[in-house]
């Protein structure tokens, strides 16, 4: 959890199209207020709580065709 929380400067994530991870946890990007988009790997099952909040500049989340998550 919170693995990039305040990286301010962070700009983009890109997570190979083959990727095998499953899980954004708990406030993953809190506070990353330079994101501005990212794709959402097919085999993520699961978005932990407060995982983009006050992302304030991210204006696009694409999910992969065949998205494993679930609500």
């Amino acid at each position: 959890s919170s693995a990039f929380q305040y990286c301010s400067s962070l700009k983009s994530v890109i997570f190979e199209s083959n990727s095998s991870l499953t899980l954004i946890d708990n406030g993953a990007f809190y506070l990353a207020t330079s994101l501005t988009g990212l794709t959402i790997p097919a085999s993520v099952t699961r978005l932990g709580s407060y995982s983009f909040q006050y992302c304030s500049s991210l204006k696009s989340v694409i999910f992969e065709s065949n998205s494993s998550l679930t609500l």
